[in-house]
């Protein structure tokens, strides 16, 4: 039998959605909402799976609408968004590489988008490599070396 899905686990789906949402130029009431929930889950000392496993209405918790109620409820049931599928399907797979990377999140995305044109996630890495991410505008040391770091021990899946 699976473990139930925690609250982290959880909550880090929810603002993953947030992040790409923001990517994607969503309104900003919607993206707010997905961080608020993120946060107010993490937050969280029951589990809201378990809450929602027993039948409680979580609508009516701090910073759950209806709409994220209802992800919530299809994450505990599943294990997966599928609004966050979709969305990370109808992107470039580097822009979701690159928003997976701690501490790089959806203004730091945006920024290199906008700087590295035509935008390449090997050109990233390379630039980070060579030490020389660090020095365009709006990056710094700690993104240079987030970057470098997750290419060097990506995540396993």
């Amino acid at each position: 039998m699976k473990d139930r899905i925690t609250n982290t686990e959880i909550s880090d789906i929810l603002y993953q959605f947030a992040e790409l949402l923001e990517i994607d130029g969503a309104d900003k009431f919607r993206i707010r909402a997905y961080e608020d929930a993120a946060l107010a889950i993490k937050n969280r000392v029951n589990s809201i799976a378990g809450d929602v496993e027993n039948g409680i209405d979580i609508s009516q918790f701090p910073k759950i609408g209806s709409h994220i109620q209802d992800a919530i409820e299809e994450i505990v049931s599943t294990g997966e968004f599928i609004q966050l599928i979709a969305l990370e399907q109808s992107m470039s797979p580097q822009i979701v590489t690159l928003s997976h990377i701690p501490g790089i999140g959806a203004k730091k995305v945006q920024l290199l988008l906008d700087i590295l044109t035509p935008f390449s996630l090997k050109k990233v890495i390379e630039m980070a490599n060579l030490g020389l991410l660090k020095s365009l505008p709006g990056i710094g040391p700690k993104t240079e070396l987030a970057i470098k770091t997750f290419f060097e021990n990506p995540p396993r899946e």
